[in-house]
């Protein structure tokens, strides 16, 4: 019987607990190819964001050509309208127009037929349908302006008269304030004298220039 026999096996190395583990070759590529995928989707995340606003800019860009072109159609349209419409009114107009030539055909196409010296009966002519012509806008216009410039010559005639009655009442009262100074009724008569006569100087001023001399003249009137 053998006491504190020891077997010596082989030493026993101090393993890390913190140790990283090694991969394989296999769970390398998997790991590689796991962060290719996360990038190609964040990658895939950005492209479809920018495809999403293109998609809309087209979009906007579309409509506004949409938008432009009907807009467009409708100013030709109009445009066309418009010359159209021109066109037919000038046409009645030249219709409208009576020729000395057009009164002497169907003058010639009622004496058809008739006896030489016999005049031809009264009645319309139905052969010739002359209507009279609408008055055009430059008509119109020459038309509305002439109303206005008769009521303003009106009006200055008025305010004219105004100013002349205004100007005569002014001239007697500032005379007969004279005649009272002459006399010597006022007291403080020389100062009162020339600010009288500045007035009626101004009175006279303003009765020339309304073209009213006739009442500054000095047989008529005590101004002078």
């Amino acid at each position: 019987m053998r006491v504190g026999s020891s077997r010596e096996g082989p030493p026993v190395q101090n393993k890390s607990v913190n140790a990283p583990k090694e991969r394989n070759p296999v769970q390398l590529m998997a790991a590689v190819l796991s962060e290719m995928k996360k990038g190609d989707a964040q990658h895939a995340k950005v492209l479809q964001a920018r495809a999403v606003a293109d998609a809309i800019a087209k979009s906007k860009d579309a409509e506004a050509e949409r938008w432009a072109a009907r807009a467009t159609k409708r100013r030709e349209r109009t445009r066309r309208r418009r010359a159209a419409k021109e066109k037919s009114d000038h046409q009645e107009q030249q219709d409208a127009i009576v020729t000395a030539q057009d009164v002497a055909s169907a003058t010639s196409k009622r004496s058809e037929g008739m006896r030489d010296g016999e005049c031809p009966a009264p009645g319309r002519v139905k052969e010739q349908q002359f209507v009279m012509p609408e008055p055009d806008p430059d008509f119109r216009e020459a038309m509305m302006w002439s109303i206005r410039a008769r009521d303003a010559l009106r009006e200055v005639e008025i305010r004219g008269d105004a100013l002349t009655e205004g100007f005569g009442k002014l001239a007697t009262s500032k005379a007969e304030r004279l005649e009272l100074l002459a006399a010597g009724n006022v007291v403080g008569e020389n100062d009162t004298r020339d600010g009288v006569a500045q007035q009626l100087v101004a009175a006279a001023t303003g009765l020339r220039a309304i073209a009213r001399d006739d009442w500054v003249d000095k047989e008529e009137t005590p101004l002078q």
